[in-house]
C-alpha cells in the first residue's frame, strides 16, 4: 500500500522501530514532461516554458496531469502564461496549487457539477451515467430542443476527465475514481432497506428524474406517481414489490424502466402501462415469476401482447414467458431499431417468432427453450433473412433438430450448446466468399454425427461432448485469406501431388469427449495454430503436425494422450 502519512505506514508493519519505511521518489524531469505532454496540447509557447512547467509540477504525476489538462482547455497563450506565473504557486495550502488553479479557471457550470461530486464516498468507483443522473436530479443540466440532458452531462463529464479530475480505472472497465487529493471527503447515504411503502408525499416531487429503489428488499408498494412527469429512470431491482405503481402510464419521458412487476392475472394493468407510448425506452426486459402455472395460457399471451413497447426500442428480453405463442409485436417489421433479442426459458413456445425480417438485428440469444423442435421461419423476400446478424447463441434446447436459418451472411460468432437431439450441423450456407464466421462452439450435442462445410475463416473452434460425432468437414470452396510466404510455397512445390487445405486464421482448436471422431481432414494446414487440446488418441496419431514445419514458432498447448503420438 502507499500513503502520504508515515504514522499510517508504521501501523501496517509488525515492528516499526526496527523497520525502515521505504519512501517513493518523485518523478524525473523527463518523466514529468512526458506525462504533461500526454495531457496537454504542447505548442511552441509551452515548449519554451518546459523548465518552468517541470518546476511547477514538482515531480508529482497528478500535478503533471492536472496542469496539462488545465492548459489544454485554455487556447489563449497569454492566459496560459498568466497561469504559470500566478501567485498561487507560492501560497501555502493543503491543496496542490495546480488543483486550486484548475478549479478557479473552470466555467461556472463545471464548478457546480464538480463540487456536487464531493457527496461521493472517498475512493468510490463510479460509472459515468451514475454521476450524470445525480446532476440531473439536482437540476444542473439544461435541456434544449437539440440536446438532451444526458448528452449535456456526457460533455461535462468528458471536460472533467480531460482535466484529470476524474480518472478512468484501467482494471475496471467503464469506472472512474477521484484522486483523494481532489476529493473533498464527504458522504451522503440513504438507507431504505426496511421500508415497506414509500410515503404519499413522493408524488409532490414534480422535478424528480430518477427513482432508485435498489436494495429496498421489503418494499411492497409505491404510491401513485402520475404527477412525476419528468421521471426518466426507475430502478426497482431486488424487491418484493407486488405490482407497479398507479399512474405509470402518464410517464411519457421514461427512458429506463429496469423491471415491470405485474400482479397475478391483472391483464388490464399491462395495458394501462402504455409502454407503446414511451418512445424514449431503449430496452425492455420482461421476466415472469414462479406463479405462472397458476395463470392460463390465454392470460399469459394477453399480458405479453399488451406489454408491447414503442417501435423505437433497441433491446428486448423475454425471460420465463409461459405462453404457447410469442406476442405478435416480437419480430414485427415496424421495430426497425431492434439490435438485440434474448429469449430465455419460454418453455411452452414451439415456434420462434419471425425474427429474420428484423433488418437491424445483430445479436440473438435463445436459451432453455424446451418446446422448440426445429427452426421454422416464415420466408423473407429473396431469402434475405438476418441480413446483419453477427452473434447467434442457442443453448439448452433439448428438442431442437434441423438446420440453421438458410441465410446468415454476416454471422461472426456461433455457439450451439446442450442441444442433445441435434443430429447434424450444416454450415454450407455460411460458406461463401463473403463469409466471416470467426468463432464456433459446439458443446453437449450428444446426437450430432456430422459438422459440415466449416468456413476457413474460423479463429477458435471448440467441439466438446459429441458422443456420436464421426465427421468434421471443412469447406474447400471458401476463399483463402492468407498470404502464403515463399517458404510455404517452396514446401508445397516439393509435393505437387498432395492437395492441402489451409485454415489460415485458426489459432485455437479444442476437441474433447468425441469418442467416435477418429481423424481430422487429410493434409490440413494450420499455420496460425497456437492452442491444440484433444483427448482422442487416434486424432493425435493423424494430426497434421506439418503445420509446425511451416511456422516453427507455434506454441502448442498439448494435453492428454501425448504418449500416443509416437
Amino acid at each position: 500500500m502507499t500513503t502520504r502519512n508515515e504514522n499510517i505506514a508504521r501501523m501496517m508493519i509488525n515492528n516499526p522501530a526496527l523497520c525502515n519505511i521505504p519512501k517513493l521518489e518523485t518523478l524525473s524531469s523527463d518523466d514529468c514532461w512526458l506525462i504533461f505532454q500526454q495531457h496537454a496540447k504542447v505548442e511552441f509557447d509551452l515548449a519554451q516554458m518546459r523548465d518552468n512547467i517541470i518546476e511547477k509540477v514538482n515531480g508529482l504525476p497528478l500535478a503533471a496531469k492536472a496542469l496539462g489538462g488545465l492548459l489544454k482547455s485554455i487556447p489563449d497563450k497569454s492566459q496560459r502564461r498568466k497561469i504559470l506565473e500566478s501567485s498561487v504557486w507560492g501560497e501555502k495550502s493543503s491543496v496542490l496549487p495546480v488543483l486550486r488553479l484548475s478549479y478557479h479557471h473552470m466555467p461556472s457550470y463545471l464548478k457546480r457539477v464538480f463540487s456536487y461530486c464531493s457527496v461521493l464516498p472517498k475512493d468510490y468507483k463510479f460509472m459515468e451515467m451514475e454521476v450524470i443522473l445525480l446532476w440531473m436530479a439536482q437540476g444542473f443540466l439544461p435541456e434544449t430542443q437539440n440536446e438532451r440532458m444526458e448528452d449535456m452531462g456526457h460533455k461535462y463529464f468528458n471536460h472533467l476527465v480531460s482535466r484529470s479530475l476524474y480518472e478512468q480505472i484501467p482494471s475496471d472497465e467503464g469506472k472512474y475514481i477521484m484522486h483523494d487529493l481532489i476529493h473533498d471527503v464527504a458522504q451522503l447515504s440513504a438507507e431504505f432497506k426496511r421500508m415497506k411503502m414509500l410515503p404519499q408525499s413522493i408524488n409532490n416531487l414534480w422535478n424528480l428524474q430518477t427513482l432508485c429503489l435498489k436494495g429496498c428488499y421489503k418494499l411492497e408498494r409505491v404510491p401513485y406517481i402520475g404527477s412525476l412527469s419528468k421521471l426518466r429512470y426507475m430502478y426497482i431491482s431486488e424487491f418484493s414489490l407486488k405490482e407497479m405503481p398507479l399512474g405509470i402510464e402518464k410517464l411519457t419521458n421514461m427512458q429506463t424502466l429496469e423491471k415491470f412487476v405485474l400482479a397475478t392475472g391483472k391483464v388490464a394493468d399491462a395495458l394501462d402501462a402504455q409502454l407503446h407510448k414511451k418512445k424514449s425506452l431503449d430496452g425492455l426486459y420482461l421476466k415472469w415469476g414462479t406463479y405462472v402455472d397458476e395463470v392460463d395460457d390465454k392470460t399469459n399471451r394477453d399480458v405479453a401482447e399488451k406489454l408491447q413497447p414503442h417501435i423505437s426500442i433497441k433491446k428486448s428480453e423475454l425471460d420465463g414467458y409461459m405462453g404457447s405463442t410469442f406476442p405478435s409485436w416480437l419480430g414485427d417489421l415496424s421495430f426497425s431499431n431492434m439490435v438485440d433479442i434474448k429469449l430465455n426459458k419460454c418453455q411452452k413456445c414451439e415456434c420462434l417468432p419471425p425474427l429474420g425480417q428484423l433488418s437491424t438485428l445483430k445479436s440473438l440469444w435463445i436459451e432453455k427453450m424446451n418446446g422448440i423442435k426445429e427452426w421454422v421461419h416464415p420466408p423473407v423476400g429473396n431469402n434475405r433473412a438476418f441480413p446483419i446478424l453477427e452473434k447467434l447463441s442457442i443453448k439448452h434446447c433439448p428438442s431442437l433438430q434441423g438446420d440453421l436459418p438458410p441465410h446468415l451472411p454476416s454471422i461472426r460468432k456461433l455457439g450451439i450448446i446442450e442441444c442433445r437431439r441435434l443430429e447434424s450441423l450444416e454450415l454450407k450456407n455460411l460458406s461463401s466468399s463473403t463469409c466471416r464466421l470467426e468463432v464456433l462452439y459446439v458443446k453437449g450435442c450428444e446426437s450430432i454425427v456430422f459438422i459440415g462445410h466449416i468456413p476457413l475463416t474460423l479463429q477458435p473452434l471448440e467441439i466438446d461432448d459429441g458422443e456420436k460425432l464421426g465427421c468434421v468437414d471443412y469447406d474447400e470452396q471458401t476463399i483463402n485469406l492468407s498470404a502464403r510466404s515463399d517458404n510455404e510455397k517452396a514446401l508445397k512445390s516439393e509435393q505437387p501431388t498432395k492437395v492441402s487445405l489451409e485454415l489460415p486464421l485458426l489459432t485455437e482448436l479444442r476437441i474433447e469427449r468425441c469418442p467416435s471422431l477418429r481423424s481430422l481432414q487429410e493434409n490440413l494446414l494450420l499455420p496460425a495454430l497456437k492452442i491444440f487440446t484433444c483427448g482422442i488418441a487416434e486424432i493425435w496419431k493423424g494430426f497434421p503436425l506439418n503445420c509446425t514445419i511451416l511456422t516453427p514458432s507455434n506454441d502448442f498447448i498439448l494435453k492428454n494422450a501425448l504418449k500416443s503420438i509416437a
